[in-house]
């Protein structure tokens, strides 16, 4: 049996660990109710941009350096402070793993471990996000703080997608964005909207028809599902084997509970809303 102390496993947590530390803020901000597909792309595109920056770097920095300090709590291990992480053993016969050619641990592990790290979060990210955010994205170009640098071609995928929602046709879309854009431009960078909320606010639905339409498209569609899925957490925890004869009404009121947490109760008002409802007293005569 393995202990957490063997270099093969104190290197993979470490370079684990320096990736995750990365992506753990963008985990936290898609789970996020009040998070906006914008600036979810922004972090996306930041987290990916900076994986991508590790994987391209000749000099191997981020590599470096998770390696220098699993090589630091290895020496802790062994109790030596000269100690070196050894190179794994080679398999005779290859069944489970491939022997990676390397010359000492540091390319290893550099070939073994941090680049299929990296190639697999990226590959990860690709898959989730882009087939997902392709048509969608382009609705950024409707945000008054982009519109005016951006041509309407950039809506092409967009309008594929969502052309059926359109009133009297692309000609009338394109010449109502170029209206839009046209009021834009003469209004300074700084007073125009960056956010949905905002340009649905300042978009008059009976002059901007269309482009009132795609915003509310863009301002509903969801980021994650992390808000749904909160809710089959909280009915697993509820609903156990123990309180299998549970009747609905008791289930949704625990679970409208424990989701939303963040709403005080007044429980002065629940007693005696219980007491009215209940009343035990008897009448004597």
């Amino acid at each position: 049996m393995h202990q957490i102390t063997d270099p093969q496993f104190i290197v993979p947590a470490v370079m684990l660990s320096k990736v995750l530390g990365l992506t753990k803020g963008l985990s936290e901000d898609l789970q996020a109710k009040d998070m906006e597909l914008m600036c979810a792309v922004d972090e996306i595109e930041m987290v990916s941009s900076t994986l991508r920056n590790w994987r391209d770097d000749q000099n191997d920095v981020e590599f470096r350096r998770a390696f220098d300090m699993a090589t630091d709590m290895y020496r802790k291990v062994e109790d030596n402070t000269q100690a070196d992480l050894p190179l794994p053993r080679l398999a005779g016969r290859q069944r489970n793993r491939n022997n990676v050619p390397a010359d000492n641990a540091a390319q290893y592990y550099k070939r073994g471990v941090w680049y299929p790290l990296l190639d697999s979060t990226l590959s990860e990210m690709n898959k989730r996000f882009s087939s997902q955010c392709k048509a969608v994205l382009q609705m950024t170009a409707l945000i008054p703080a982009k519109c005016v640098n951006t041509a309407f071609a950039a809506l092409a995928d967009c309008l594929d997608t969502y052309g059926s929602f359109v009133e009297d046709g692309l000609l009338s879309c394109q010449a109502e964005y170029e209206r839009w854009q046209r009021k834009w431009t003469s209004i300074p960078a700084t007073d125009r909207p960056s956010t949905t909320a905002e340009s649905l606010q300042v978009c008059d639905s009976s002059i901007y028809p269309n482009i009132s339409v795609l915003l509310r498209i863009f301002a509903t569609i969801p980021v994650t599902t992390a808000t749904a899925e909160r809710s089959f957490s909280a009915l697993r925890l509820l609903k156990t084997y123990l309180r299998a004869t549970m009747h609905e009404q008791r289930l949704n009121g625990l679970a409208l509970m424990a989701i939303h947490k963040d709403i005080k109760l007044n429980y002065d008002d629940v007693v005696e809303q219980y007491a009215l409802e209940h009343n035990r007293r008897l009448p004597f005569i």
